[in-house]
């Protein structure tokens, strides 16, 4: 399926859109998706972009769920595939890189009475494994300062503040883990 193109004025648009349901049943749905891989090869890939340019901004790419009255709003779930030997897939999440400054990326939990958790963790190890590390960090600088890592709680006009808590875990062999905190240091 293809848009038809323009030398002078807007490229055509291509919508692909499910069909509307009664006043009480459910709109249809759209699936995209490559079929399975023979005995000894890989599944297709998917391929979302926009196309670049040369002198102005590139697309940009927006998924997002529709706004619920009287109910939940649509979740968004990105999943990578599990494996039965080596590593499972990866998730990489990178915002653009420029000449100036670098694109920001956000993670901002929802609004509401009670706004949503962030969770950033994880998962259990396996018989003889290790859990994973988490690693925060800001990248290094050859000609100024580098990044500042700010944790802090939001303040509250009618309650207390909330509390941060940094936790080694324990251990039932050796020693319980260390709880480093070391100032930068300095050459002059």
């Amino acid at each position: 399926l293809s848009a038809g193109s323009s030398s002078s004025g807007i490229g055509g648009k291509l919508t692909i859109q499910s069909g509307t349901g009664g006043s009480t049943f459910t709109s249809g749905s759209i699936l995209i998706h490559t079929p399975n891989a023979g005995a000894i090869g890989s599944s297709g890939i998917i391929v979302l972009s926009s196309g670049s340019t040369t002198s102005g901004s590139s697309g940009a790419i927006e998924i997002g769920s529709g706004y619920a009255v009287g109910g939940s709003g649509g979740s968004i779930s990105i999943t990578v595939g599990s494996g039965d030997s080596g590593t499972g897939g990866s998730l990489y999440l990178s915002a653009g890189t420029s000449a100036a400054i670098g694109g920001q990326l956000s993670l901002v939990s929802g609004s509401g009475t009670t706004s949503g958790a962030i969770l950033i963790q994880t998962l259990n190890a396996g018989t003889l494994g290790a859990s994973g590390l988490i690693i925060l960090s800001t990248g290094s600088s050859s000609k100024g300062n580098s990044g500042l890592i700010s944790i802090g709680s939001g303040s509250s006009t009618s309650g207390t503040g909330g509390s941060i808590a940094v936790t080694v875990g324990s251990g039932n062999l050796g020693t319980g883990g260390s709880l480093t905190l070391s100032a930068g240091s300095s050459s002059s």
